[in-house]
C-alpha cells in the first residue's frame, strides 16, 4: 500500500472513545470495551451501539453444536465457552499517521473455572476506508472436549 496515495484521516476523542473520520466513513472505537462502538460508511450504519450496548466484533469461540459434536457439547458448556466474560487489559493507540491509525487491544475472554483465551488484536484503519485486523489468540490447556481417539 502506497500510504501517500491514501486520503487523510481526522482523529478526535477522549480516554473512553476515539473517533476516526475519513472520506465517507466514521469509526468510533470504544476504548473501554476494546472494540468498535460504531462504524458508518456514507449514510449506511454497519455497526451501531446507540442503545449503549457495544456491538462491535468480540471473540466468540462457541458455535451451536451439530450431531457429530455431541461428545464435546457438554465440555464446551461446562467450560463456559457459550458465556465468555471479557476483560480489557489494554486498548491503546499505538500509531497515528495522517493516513493510518493503529489501535492495539488485549482482551482476556474468560469462561468458567480456568477456561480463558488471550485475544490480541491490531486494528489498522486506512484513509481509504479499509480496516485491517490482525488477531493473535491463545488459550489455556485446550481441553475443551477434544475428540476421542
Amino acid at each position: 500500500i502506497d500510504l501517500a496515495t491514501l486520503p487523510e484521516l481526522r482523529m478526535t476523542g477522549n480516554q473512553t472513545r476515539q473517533v476516526v473520520e475519513g472520506e465517507g466513513f466514521t469509526l468510533v472505537m470504544d476504548m473501554e470495551a476494546g472494540t468498535i462502538a460504531s462504524l458508518t460508511y456514507g449514510d449506511r450504519t454497519v455497526i451501531d451501539s446507540a442503545d449503549g450496548e457495544v456491538r462491535g466484533p468480540l471473540l466468540n469461540v462457541y458455535r451451536a453444536p451439530v450431531n457429530n459434536d455431541k461428545y464435546v457439547e457438554r465440555a464446551w458448556r461446562e467450560a463456559g465457552l457459550d458465556r465468555l466474560k471479557y476483560e480489557v487489559v489494554r486498548c491503546e493507540i499505538v500509531d497515528v499517521d495522517p493516513r493510518v491509525v493503529t489501535i492495539e487491544t488485549r482482551i482476556i475472554a474468560r469462561g468458567k473455572g480456568d477456561s480463558q483465551f488471550i485475544h490480541d488484536a491490531r486494528w489498522t484503519i486506512l484513509g481509504d476506508r479499509r480496516i485491517h485486523v490482525q488477531i493473535d489468540l491463545s488459550g489455556n490447556d485446550g481441553s475443551f472436549g477434544e475428540p476421542n481417539s
